[in-house]
């Protein structure tokens, strides 16, 4: 009984707290995160699980190029914006590090990639969840996905990096088990032109039943 009191009172106390979601991505993603925060807010307060709480997306650039900004970044967000969670943190090198600064500070955070299996560890980032699988992992959720779509022919077109290239070798791995075709693999670097990533992509089109 003197549990469910306690419950009961911290609910009570909860009512109406202004929560700060920061959202942390570099420039062409940022705005696809922030937006699937302020989407994900709206459908809870719809479906009535936010009532008397506000809330508000302060916002931080993140960098791959330079991990040293995107960790400074990340923990302005906690240092200056004081926010309560973190949202859309992509790189790993900048995960890794910023992953200890906020288990220290019990911040929880949301990447929507940091695809490296050393944030497996939930003893070290018992405050991370990804909404990505790790790459040498991302066979199993694809073929999940391809299992439940019925598909039988694929494409890959992944970028020239190591997460990617070894993400890519277990999608071919699993599709294999699965008895699914792999009909092009492409890949491009971080500096392809238009004309180059167009090309790609109508072969691509041409390979498979992509309507891109």
């Amino acid at each position: 009984m003197t549990t469910l009191i306690l419950i009961l009172w911290i609910t009570s106390v909860a009512d109406g707290i202004h929560f700060r979601l920061g959202v942390t991505s570099h420039a062409v993603k940022a705005p696809y995160a922030g937006a699937a925060v302020s989407m994900a807010i709206d459908r809870a307060h719809n479906e009535g699980l936010l009532k008397g709480h506000t809330f508000s997306i302060p916002y931080r650039l993140g960098s791959c190029k330079d991990p040293a900004i995107g960790m400074d970044h990340a923990i302005e967000l906690v240092e200056e914006e004081k926010v309560d969670a973190v949202f859309g943190l992509i790189c790993s090198e900048v995960c890794i590090a910023t992953g200890y600064y906020y288990t220290h500070f019990d911040v929880p955070t949301f990447p929507t990639a940091c695809t490296s299996p050393d944030l497996d560890d939930r003893q070290l980032f018992p405050t991370l969840v990804r909404c990505a699988p790790t790459y040498n992992q991302m066979g199993n959720a694809f073929g999940v996905m391809v299992t439940q779509y019925g598909w039988k022919r694929v494409a890959l077109f992944t970028q020239e990096d190591s997460p990617c290239v070894y993400g890519a070798e277990a999608i071919k791995s699993r599709m294999k088990l699965l008895n699914v075709t792999v009909a092009e693999t492409l890949t491009f670097t971080k500096k392809i032109r238009d004309d180059e990533m167009e090309f790609k992509l109508d072969r691509l089109r041409g390979r498979t039943r992509s309507e891109y």
